[in-house]
């Protein structure tokens, strides 16, 4: 019964926390997508909600990987009380957001995959060569919760990877506290980024930061098998 309780449908929603909150976020949600066409976000990528209360909206960015709807978000934002909804596309709440329910937690409690059926969007590949300089790295994430309700666009940022024992992000290009995807050239995941607590947009606080070397282990210990290749880039006709 419990585990039936936490597939709730969009009427439902709709039901528990009013349709006019429904409505706020669906018209903040259409801002943010027609800024986003601009950008080349992997749709791999997705904005992930909770309904704290009729009045509260939390937002993280979720990472699919895997075709079968498992979505890659931070624990911290798993945890507590609220629905959860997967955006699947789109800026129609009640069409486009996918129930979603906890699926499996790391060993270490950073990261949780969540299970949102009827998402139709495709896994990533995690990327082999994150240390290579040639092979470009952005990151990809959603703003926190005021800069989606005036209407901000979702982050692409261009980063610098130093090379090391343990790959890092140079301190020329500093990561805002947020949590999100590191995407190389090809589209494949280099990294994720962490925050926990309220996010922000400064450059002060570093995230924390896994890359393929941490992420591999960890989906072989939730036994979900995540496709890797190694990132070739063309060089340019001169």
């Amino acid at each position: 019964m419990q585990n039936d309780l936490m597939w709730v449908t969009m009427r439902d929603v709709c039901r528990h926390f009013g349709r006019g909150l429904l409505l706020l976020v669906a018209f903040s949600l259409t801002h943010t997508a027609s800024a986003q066409q601009a950008e080349p976000m992997s749709p791999s990528v997705v904005l992930v909600l909770k309904l704290v209360s009729s009045t509260h909206v939390k937002p993280t960015t979720g990472i699919v990987i895997s075709d079968d709807g498992l979505v890659l978000v931070p624990a911290e934002f798993a945890a507590g009380e609220g629905e959860v909804i997967v955006l699947d596309g789109g800026t129609d709440i009640l069409s486009n957001g996918r129930p979603a329910q906890v699926h499996a937690l790391t060993a270490d409690g950073d990261l949780a995959v969540l299970l949102a059926k009827g998402l139709k969007r495709p896994g990533i590949t995690l990327s082999e060569n994150v240390q290579e300089i040639a092979n470009v790295k952005h990151l990809e994430a959603f703003p926190p919760a005021e800069y989606i309700a005036k209407g901000a666009q979702p982050l692409w940022l261009p980063l610098d990877i130093e090379a090391g024992v343990t790959p890092s992000v140079s301190s020329k290009t500093p990561l805002p506290y947020v949590s999100g995807a590191i995407i190389d050239d090809c589209g494949y995941l280099a990294g994720v980024s962490l925050s926990s607590g309220p996010q922000s947009l400064e450059t002060t606080k570093g995230p924390g930061l896994l890359f393929t070397d941490a992420l591999k282990p960890i989906f072989e210990q939730l036994q979900i098998v995540v496709p890797s290749s190694s990132c070739v880039v063309s060089a340019p006709l001169e």
